[in-house]
């Protein structure tokens, strides 16, 4: 399972996984956006893929956490979690 896997880093650690055979799961904001890199990544290496549709930036309790991911993906074995989405705000340390 890959946060942040329809892009950058967390679409290399995708791309990487399933050319050993691990089955992706990625959670994105973008349903289509992360509906085609998992259709990409299914082609080409013939490995298992499931879509968890999920924004950090606005979604952050414990709760959301539970009933958007945790509950999608109760039928599955995770080997590894990557946790790869990112959210930063930009200031001065002091505020």
């Amino acid at each position: 399972m890959v946060t942040g896997g329809s892009d950058g880093i967390g679409l290399e650690i995708c791309e990487q996984l399933a050319a050993q055979k691990f089955n992706i799961c990625i959670v994105g904001r973008t349903k289509s956006k992360v509906d085609e890199k998992l259709a990409a990544l299914a082609a080409k290496h013939q490995v298992k893929t499931r879509a968890v549709i999920f924004d950090f930036a606005t979604l952050c309790t414990i709760q959301d956490y539970k009933s958007k991911i945790a509950d999608q993906v109760k039928d599955i074995d995770i080997a590894m979690l990557f946790l790869n989405a990112g959210y930063a705000q930009c200031g001065a340390f002091a505020d």
